[in-house]
């Protein structure tokens, strides 16, 4: 029977037990902070507090050592199967807190979880002297729980990033190339992002969760401004905490990297949509992470934690070029572009490569290495993006973010489209479909005749100042798509004598302090124009509008607008 909501995930109870984390404020369902008062130094008398604070009553109670952070962390994930509460011991002894906390909860059965060289038969004993029934998993049985927790998450992850990925990102026959950006966020913003934002190109960045304070390279670089990119089209990967080695705090320090930097990251109403492995120098004669070069270093505890965490991981363990549609969601490697062997010419080829074959292929860029002895210039890279951007317009390759290219099918057709009517076929100004005007429909039309495909286009009429038509596009929640990117795509033309300018406006529909993207587009004469650009849904956006405007000139016509998955 519980107290109350339970207010914490099982995840961060075995980290506050094993003191991995020192955060003692927890946050309820409700919002309120409930002050456990925990202590970073004494974890058995953490899982008691934790165990009164969520249990008035647990027929069943876990037991697991407080010394092995492994053990703690499978028990915790099975105290959340059984919605019991876990109680830490030492070996030989359970102390008289703990004893204590099992006769107020009334416990009838305890699970034991490891064998007797963590959790000694002077622990089993002292159960049994309070007549209450005892069972204990350790050894291969442990390990093969373990191996079927992993694998089972590892899937309900994986099964979620696939439906946020609308099931398939269908290319139609064409390959995919990938940006990744990793580290050095100073020179990503003054740089990079501004190249982006011009061509339109969507891109990831591999982000340490501290790059403000761990490494000088972000220094200067804020959570505002990062924020900011993720809106406009940079998808969020994590790249540990503080891309430094972590051995010599065992499982702890890897914990941190792995799990705690997600955290940290999404605290600041971001999704992370996986781990990105940094090349970190190692400290010990042991490569940091297992090395990840081959796949099978993914069956070891690196590659367990990163297979509950993330449904994506990128590494070292297969070759760069992608086969499409891969079955591989974890180890991936990529092709370098700023360092050493990295090319104009040999990253072209690599596209090329992906446009014959079908393939996929990311290219990764450490922006600070761009003009070093020896490798590409930031000229030579802007004429790479110049190449990306004229291949994906004429129709040769397909761009999207690094976690939309694992789910890439050149032999589907199939896209997440989440706006509605951008063909404007079978719409009549009484009859204007999803569409709505600002104010009303004076100045707006459908036009019969010839539009850019098919036989309908909207005009916007000259005559009327800052006239404009909207759609809202609701419960994103239920798409599984928030913190997801997405690229609006229309195309739009001058009606009349001069120039127009027009403007796409994407929104929070509650509140533009969330979200607002806005891009304009000049038009002259009567030829289409696209206009393309890229952006994310935030976490905590569950409605945005489309707004489509002319704001000056001569009138504008729009036709086939799209908001499609990449």
């Amino acid at each position: 029977m519980l107290k109350k909501k339970r207010f914490f995930s099982y995840g961060i109870i075995g980290l506050l037990l094993c003191g991995v984390l020192s955060v003692t404020p927890f946050f309820s369902q409700d919002g309120n902070i409930e002050a456990l008062g925990l202590s970073r130094n004494n974890r058995y008398t953490n899982s008691v507090a934790i165990s009164q604070a969520g249990w008035t009553q647990a027929s069943t109670v876990i037991i697991s050592t407080g010394l092995d952070y492994a053990d703690t962390l499978a028990a915790s994930s099975l105290a959340k199967s059984k919605d019991a509460p876990m109680l830490l011991t030492e070996k030989d002894a359970m102390n008289k807190n703990i004893i204590a906390e099992i006769k107020r909860l009334k416990a009838t059965q305890a699970i034991l979880v490891g064998g007797t060289g963590v959790i000694g038969n002077g622990v089993e004993n002292q159960l049994k002297s309070l007549k209450i029934g005892v069972t204990r998993i350790g050894g291969t049985d442990i390990a093969s729980k373990t191996v079927e927790s992993v694998a089972i998450k590892a899937l309900s992850l994986l099964q979620q990033e696939r439906m946020s990925k609308g099931g398939v990102i269908g290319t139609a026959g064409k390959g995919v190339v990938a940006l990744r950006f990793d580290d050095y966020q100073t020179a990503f913003g003054k740089e990079i992002y501004p190249l982006l934002i011009e061509r339109g190109l969507p891109a990831s960045m591999a982000l340490i969760s501290r790059f403000n304070t761990a490494q000088s390279w972000g220094k200067g670089t804020t959570w505002d401004q990062v924020r900011n990119w993720n809106r406009n089209g940079v998808e969020i990967w994590s790249h540990g905490t503080d891309h430094k080695d972590y051995s010599s705090q065992g499982y702890a320090g890897l914990y941190s990297q792995i799990v705690s930097s997600k955290v940290e990251i999404e605290a600041q109403n971001i999704k992370v949509v996986g781990f990105a492995l940094p090349g970190v120098a190692p400290s010990t004669k042991n490569l940091p992470y297992d090395g990840l070069t081959k796949p099978s270093d993914y069956n070891g505890k690196v590659g367990s934690l990163l297979m509950q965490t993330y449904a994506l991981s990128e590494a070292y363990a297969y070759p760069p070029p992608r086969i499409l549609p891969t079955k591989v969601y974890h180890g991936l490697n990529h092709h370098t572009v700023s360092d050493g062997k990295g090319t104009l010419w040999n990253s072209k080829e690599a596209i090329n490569i992906a446009i014959k074959n079908k393939s996929g292929i990311e290219l990764m860029c450490h922006t600070s290495n761009l003009g070093k002895p020896g490798n590409m210039t930031l000229a030579e890279f802007t004429t790479l993006l110049d190449y990306i951007k004229t291949q994906w317009d004429n129709g040769s390759i397909e761009v999207l973010t690094p976690s939309g290219l694992f789910f890439a099918d050149p032999n589907s057709s199939k896209r997440l489209r989440i706006e509605q009517d951008g063909s404007f076929e079978g719409l009549t100004v009484a009859n204007s479909g999803a569409w709505k005007g600002t104010n009303s429909w004076t100045g707006k039309t459908m036009e019969t005749g010839v539009g850019r495909t098919g036989e309908k286009f909207l005009r916007i009429d000259s005559s009327i100042t800052n006239s404009g038509v909207t759609q809202k596009i609701s419960s994103l929640d239920e798409l599984r798509v928030l913190g997801e990117q997405f690229v609006f795509e229309g195309w739009a033309r001058a009606y009349g004598k001069g120039s127009t300018t027009g403007i796409i406006e994407i929104k929070d529909y509650n509140n533009s302090n969330k979200l607002k993207i806005t891009n304009k587009v000049v038009c002259n004469g009567s030829s289409w124009r696209r206009v393309r650009f890229v952006f994310s849904i935030p976490p905590n956006t569950n409605t945005i509008a489309l707004s489509l405007y002319r704001i000056a000139g001569t009138s504008i016509d729009w036709d086939d607008i799209s908001i499609k998955k990449i």
